[in-house]
């Protein structure tokens, strides 16, 4: 929700604000290296702050190619400490406005509360508000959306630049924006308790990704995903389907979010933080798997096995079935479909061979008569044909901005880490995926998810290594 709240456009106070950072996620790796700040009032920049920033951390060889800001620029440049009291007060008491305004408003924030303070302004988004009132343009980029609209962007990937171009187009928007954009107070304020104060909502964002929901004690009491989590959020406060969920927004404290940009991304966030966490209220997620999986394991004698089990130790897990009879019955199928052994696949409790190799259906891997290699190959076909989860891929899609991609990265049929990357230096390999992977780790559901996401989706692409 685009959150200006006054009795006019022109009566607000706006903070237009770029920043420019190491890295793409404030959470994980990313610190500030450059901020400007315009501030708006009737129409008109009555105030302005840009300084680059010593990150306290070395800047990555791409982003010094994108922004060209490098270690040596920022090396005699003020730590974030010591512009906070001036970001502070040019902000105060104004809508801090971006072009997806997510993404610097986090990054100023979390910078915030590594200093111990809750930074927390009421936000406008310049690509959601675009895409609403200026309809037709074929990329709603900073640098695309100016150029169609004859706005003039100087240094481009440096935040005075984007800055101020961002300031030109907002003046644009405020003339189309109509009071129907602008919700009121009153229509916010009577949906929550007494603890949620409506500001906290107001700084929610309209993007996707996965929100927390925390009591006074700060403890997560409910883990949720969302393609606009601002809306959602507000659906959990307007709706009171039963006692439950109104005991949950009254003891709801605070909210906390993270942005994906990635739809796929934002569901494995949620499944692996809810299994984490087990939030008291996510009561259909906190409740116990009860599926059995066929995973994948070499025994003692090199053979790979695939064996039914409800969780596997040192197993790969190859495919999920709700039901133990389900599982069997595929595993029955793929033993006929690629002349596996019955007893490695555990369908054959004996000492000596398997039934299959007494009427000629197996080749006496269960006796050590077949070469290990040659029965895995036949392991590795039937892994493949199953849910083609055995070799090693990246999944992308839209990241959390225009110019951004987001990953997520499988290998050996594993979840292990995520990611964002701009799509600008993606086209020339992945190379860059590999090294901006974050660790992340493997809910034992994980790959359920993707492959039943890769089944539906028109966007997500792989890209196997």
């Amino acid at each position: 929700m685009d959150s200006i709240r006054a009795n006019t456009q022109t009566d607000n106070r706006y903070a237009i604000i770029d920043v420019e950072t190491t890295g793409g996620d404030p959470k994980k790796n990313g610190r500030l290296t450059e901020v400007a700040i315009y501030l708006l009032e009737k129409g008109e920049i009555v105030d302005e702050f840009t300084s680059l920033i010593n990150p306290e951390t070395h800047i990555p060889s791409y982003i010094a190619k994108l922004t060209g800001i490098d270690d040596a620029m920022v090396e005699n440049a003020p730590k974030f400490y010591e512009v906070a009291k001036r970001i502070v007060e040019i902000t105060q008491d104004a809508v801090f406005v971006g072009h997806n305004v997510g993404y610097d408003y986090s990054f100023i924030q979390h910078e915030f509360k590594n200093l111990g303070y809750s930074y927390r302004r009421m936000t406008f988004d310049t690509v959601k508000m675009s895409r609403k009132l200026l309809p037709g343009h074929k990329s709603y980029s900073l640098g695309n959306l100016c150029e169609d609209l004859n706005i003039k962007i100087e240094n481009r990937h440096r935040a005075a630049g984007d800055a101020r171009a961002t300031v030109e187009l907002f003046k644009l928007l405020l003339n189309h924006i109509s009071q129907e954009d602008i919700p009121s107070n009153a229509e916010i304020a009577h949906l929550f308790g007494s603890n949620i104060a409506r500001m906290l909502f107001e700084t929610l964002p309209e993007e996707t990704g996965v929100y927390f929901l925390h009591d006074a004690d700060a403890n997560v009491i409910y883990i949720g995903k969302s393609s606009n989590i601002a809306k959602r959020v507000l659906t959990h406060f307007a709706n009171h389907k039963d006692k439950k969920s109104m005991e949950m927004c009254l003891r709801a404290a605070d909210i906390s979010y993270e942005i994906t940009g990635s739809e796929l991304l934002a569901l494995l966030l949620e499944d692996i933080e809810i299994k984490r966490h087990q939030p008291k209220y996510n009561r259909v997620q906190r409740r116990k798997s009860s599926e059995f999986g066929i995973y994948a394991a070499y025994n003692e004698n090199g053979y790979l096995a695939l064996t039914i089990e409800k969780k596997s130790k040192n197993g790969i897990l190859v495919s999920q079935f709700p039901s133990v009879q389900r599982a069997k019955k595929k595993l029955y199928e793929l033993i006929e479909k690629f002349t596996l052994c019955q007893k490695i696949c555990g369908l054959y409790n004996t000492s000596g061979a398997c039934f299959h190799y007494q009427i000629g259906s197996c080749k006496g891997a269960c006796r050590g008569d077949e070469d290990p290699d040659f029965y895995n190959e036949r392991v590795q076909q039937a892994i493949e044909y199953l849910n083609d989860i055995s070799r090693n891929f990246f999944v992308v899609e839209q990241g959390r901005n225009p110019d951004e991609t987001a990953f997520i990265k499988v290998e050996k049929g594993k979840l292990v880490g995520y990611g964002f990357a701009s799509t600008q230096f993606l086209s020339g390999g992945i190379h860059e995926l590999h090294e901006l992977t974050t660790p992340l780790l493997d809910s034992g559901n994980s790959i359920k998810i993707v492959n039943a996401y890769l089944a539906k989706s028109k966007t997500a692409k792989t890209i196997h290594f």
